[in-house]
Formats: C-alpha cells, sequence, structure tokens
C-alpha cells in the first residue's frame, strides 16, 4: 500500500468556502482506507435505495488487496470526481460493472483504480446492522425481478389497465 496523506494535508490543498471545506465522499475517506483504517460515513442519494437510505451510516474499509467482488458495495471516484457508492454487479478483466440498487442501468468498466473503499456494514437508524455484501444469486434474482416489474408495468399501460405516472 502506498504511503497515505494525512487528512489534514487533504484539507490544506482544499478551499474554505462559506466555513466549510468542499471535500467529496471519496477524498475523505481515501486516506483513512490507504491507512487500513475503518470510517463511519453517512452519504445522500436515492441510487442504493432501499438498501441504503439517506440517513443509514456505513462503515467504510479498505478494499481487500485481491480487490471485490461480485455483490460488494464500494465507494469509488468517477473520472469527474464524482463520489459513488454501488454494489460490484461482475468483475472483468478492464475493472468493475457497478450497479445502484435502485437503477437499471450498469456502468461497466469501472477501473479498479477507482475504488477507494468497501462498505463493510449498514447501519440504520433503528441501530439494526447489515452487511455489505449480497450473494451472488440474490443480487441477480433482484435484478430480474426489477427487469420483470418494469416490463409487466409498461403492458399493462399499454393495455390501459393501469395510468403513466406523472
Amino acid at each position: 500500500m502506498s504511503k497515505a496523506a494525512s487528512f489534514r494535508e487533504i484539507l490544506k490543498k482544499k478551499k474554505l468556502t462559506d466555513g466549510k471545506y468542499e471535500l467529496s465522499l471519496a477524498e475523505f475517506v481515501r486516506p483513512f482506507a490507504e491507512n487500513g483504517e475503518e470510517v463511519v460515513v453517512s452519504g445522500r442519494g436515492t441510487s442504493m435505495l432501499p438498501t441504503i437510505a439517506e440517513d443509514c451510516s456505513l462503515v467504510m474499509a479498505p478494499t481487500p488487496e485481491s480487490g471485490a467482488r461480485a455483490g460488494d458495495i464500494l465507494l469509488y471516484a468517477r473520472a469527474n470526481g464524482q463520489s459513488v457508492v454501488h454494489r460490484v454487479w461482475r468483475v472483468t478483466r478492464a475493472g468493475y460493472d457497478m450497479l445502484g440498487d435502485n437503477q437499471l442501468a450498469i456502468e461497466r468498466n469501472v477501473p479498479k483504480e477507482a475504488a477507494v473503499a468497501l462498505v463493510k456494514t449498514i447501519i440504520y437508524p433503528d441501530k439494526r446492522q447489515k452487511e455489505g455484501h449480497m450473494s451472488l444469486i440474490r443480487l441477480r434474482a433482484r435484478y430480474g425481478w426489477k427487469i420483470l416489474r418494469r416490463l409487466a408495468g409498461r403492458i399493462l399501460r399499454r393495455l390501459g389497465l393501469r395510468r403513466a405516472a406523472g
């Protein structure tokens, strides 16, 4: 593992605006992960619903040396700097195919170097905890069910048995 910059070193490079540092989630977590430490964070967004809601906390751990496996949830940084928490759909030679639990579009070939940390545990507001990993069979079944539900909705709308959302 490379020597990680300290959190203070990262903050020195950032600008202070309105008394707050502009720091992405990936930039915040990276020094902890590179030092082999776990850190608890929260984020925002809907792409991982219902697994991760906005009021959940995430225990981020370093990504294993062997890399992530299908079913793991990763924090990664896109080329544009955006921090994303999605599930590994498939591991390929080129990288990871990533998918949010609330999405149908798979983001293909995310470079393995873009992975910042692994979501080890999800902590819900009622203090329940859930492991971040999902079995491959369950992952594929959930995705297939989402596609079937969307297809059934389209068919029902065309038959006039269901109104279009809007």
